[in-house]
């Protein structure tokens, strides 16, 4: 049965029933824009507010009534307005839900003139007086607080950690040159040897911190792969007077950040891997060519030092050796928790010290 089919009076029913369902379909819809706990505002296709809740008026300090009819460019800041009517258009043209401004800092503007950061989602809604834009406001003035206050303590952090690095390098070299003094004091060839190695092994500790402080990352997150290849830098710097004879580089790629405190074994595993090379890999006479990799893997890292100089010794064992060298590389991979293991394929050597997840 339609319309046509009813009598005056079962019409007149019909109508006021729908027109109360209309109705109470409005008072529910009003009455969860109300509760809502962030500003709602609806604006029509021309930019005219119509409906705003009673957080907006908290938000932005207007009265309803004195924001109903008003263009929805009064709540923007005076900067932004000339251009506020395109970023409407251009949403109009191709409606759908979505935040606004992405990639932009928003500002909302109060009565009193005053401006406060705010996220905004946008989404279109048809109604039976034509096409409308739901606006949802929210306040994020704590949060972009707690960011600013959360960056300076990060800054203040990296700060702290350069300068604590600056301090234990030059400790490292002050110790480095009192050692060089003493071996040029000493008579006895193999304590003259021993303070030698003691204060080149100090010197690369000094450069593993300095290295540290020298790297823009976060101090909680070091990018190994642009760690080592500044460390290498500063060994060659630091070991290599004839770059002809001997050269020493890096491969890598950053991947993973990793604590501070884990990048400092892994450096000092690195430069006594390096320095060990840098020793035993060349004859008399004979160029070589040092090679320090890193790499991430699925299940860990993998730090490799290869060389094409002249081989391992047939009765070398790294988890034997009674050598100060290998003993510090032991520790430090006790304290990654990793293994070494070698290639002793030719030309030259490769130790391998394959590491967990370190964060």
């Amino acid at each position: 049965m339609d319309a046509g089919d009813l009598d005056p009076a079962n019409l007149r029913r019909l109508i006021d029933a729908l027109s109360a369902e209309r109705h109470l379909a409005d008072e529910n819809f009003r009455a969860v824009v109300e509760a809502a706990p962030n500003g709602i505002v609806m604006v029509d296709g021309c930019g005219k507010i119509t409906l705003v809740n009673e957080a907006t008026e908290a938000l932005f300090g207007y009265a309803r009534q004195e924001l109903m009819g008003q263009p929805v460019e009064m709540l923007v800041p005076t900067a932004e307005r000339p251009a506020h009517p395109h970023y409407r258009a251009r949403f109009m043209a191709a409606p759908q839900a979505r935040p606004m401004g992405s990639g932009r800092d928003l500002m909302g503007r109060r009565k009193d003139g005053t401006e406060f950061p705010v996220e905004i989602g946008l989404s279109p809604l048809e109604t039976a007086e034509g096409s409308r834009v739901v606006a949802t406001v929210i306040d994020i003035s704590k949060r972009k607080r707690a960011e600013a206050a959360l960056a300076e303590a990060l800054e203040q952090q990296k700060m702290l950690m350069r300068e604590l690095s600056h301090r234990v390098a030059n400790g490292f070299q002050i110790i480095s040159s009192l050692l060089n003094w003493q071996r040029r004091a000493v008579r006895d060839e193999a304590a003259a040897e021993a303070l030698e190695a003691t204060a080149r092994r100090v010197n690369g500790m000094a450069l593993v911190h300095r290295r540290l402080y020298l790297n823009e990352n976060s101090p909680g997150a070091q990018d190994m792969a642009a760690y080592l290849d500044g460390l290498c830098e500063d060994l060659r710097g630091a070991f290599i007077a004839d770059t002809a004879a001997c050269s020493l580089a890096f491969e890598g790629a950053g991947g993973e950040g990793i604590s501070t405190d884990k990048a400092v074994a892994v450096g000092l595993l690195a430069t006594e891997l390096v320095t060990n090379a840098l020793k035993y890999a060349r004859g008399a006479g004979e160029a070589v060519r040092i090679v320090l990799r890193w790499e991430d893997l699925a299940d860990g890292h993998r730090l490799t030092v290869s060389d094409d100089g002249m081989g391992l010794p047939e009765d070398f064992d790294p988890t034997k050796s009674s050598g100060l060298g290998m003993l510090v590389v032991r520790t430090q991979l006790q304290q990654l928790g990793g293994e070494l293991t070698t290639d002793r394929t030719p030309p030259g050597a490769c130790f391998i010290a394959t590491l967990p997840p370190l964060r």
